[in-house]
């Protein structure tokens, strides 16, 4: 269930994201612990595929979990300085990343959708990728599609924008059901299957996705089961004026 997030991390850092918790571009996030709102700790184990998987209630390494604290904080002051007067989004932004999950935007164009999910590729140095949507996209535009080649007979598979590490999807509500649909695998399985054949994504892999008020004209409603894919919702808004 989508939820809305406001104000979070605080704390200040000098530099960007330490060596020590970046994201490789095969890797995940050094995050190994987190603590809930009634201050009980889940410490994470290392799976086959490079992820990471909760075991509520197991001890966690002290050293390890201040690790994770410093990279979301060096991350936030990182993000903060780029995108002004915007500390929610920020904030949303940052617990996406270290939580493995999607992030949905809801807000007019120009208020620096893209340029938070650049900074944010650039800060954990990974890549990034952009999907424009538009009525005529099509599943294959976002996914890749299979070419033959004449000079091997062969059929070749042509990877789409949505492996990149970070995706962002501009104005996701523009596009039509079926290529929306085309998201639900990739968010959820974390690969993509075309013509039987089944292509893992990168890890990490966020997908930021940006959606135009509801009832503007030319949209498209998400429907549950692709909001069900986002784990935080937010918007950015237009800064302070002493911004």
């Amino acid at each position: 269930m989508t939820t809305d997030t406001g104000s979070g991390i605080t704390g200040a850092t000098t530099g960007g994201v330490p060596a020590t918790g970046t994201v490789s571009a095969t890797g995940t996030v050094s995050a190994t612990g987190t603590v809930s709102a009634t201050g009980t700790a889940s410490a994470t184990e290392s799976r086959a595929d490079g992820g990471a998987t909760l075991v509520p209630g197991a001890p966690i390494d002290p050293a390890r979990f201040d690790e994770a604290v410093g990279v979301a904080r060096s991350l936030h002051v990182a993000l903060s300085g780029v995108l002004l007067g915007t500390p929610g989004a920020v904030t949303a932004a940052v617990v996406a990343a270290l939580a493995g999950s999607h992030l949905l935007i809801e807000d007019v164009p120009g208020v620096g959708k893209t340029v938070l999910a650049r900074s944010l590729a650039t800060s954990i140095g990974a890549s990034l990728s952009r999907i424009q949507g538009h009525p005529d996209l099509l599943p294959s535009d976002v996914t890749g599609v299979s070419v033959f080649a004449s000079d091997t007979n062969t059929w070749e598979f042509r990877r789409g924008p949505v492996f990149a590490h970070v995706v962002l999807l501009d104005e996701l509500n523009r596009t039509p059901p079926r290529t929306q649909s085309a998201l639900l695998e990739a968010m959820e399985e974390h690969q993509v299957t075309v013509d039987g054949e089944s292509w893992p994504l990168p890890r990490p892999h966020l997908v930021i996705a940006t959606q135009n008020p509801v009832g503007q004209l030319g949209t498209y409603p998400l429907v549950e089961s692709q909001l069900d894919r986002f784990g935080l919702s937010t918007s950015i808004g237009y800064p302070d004026e002493e911004v």
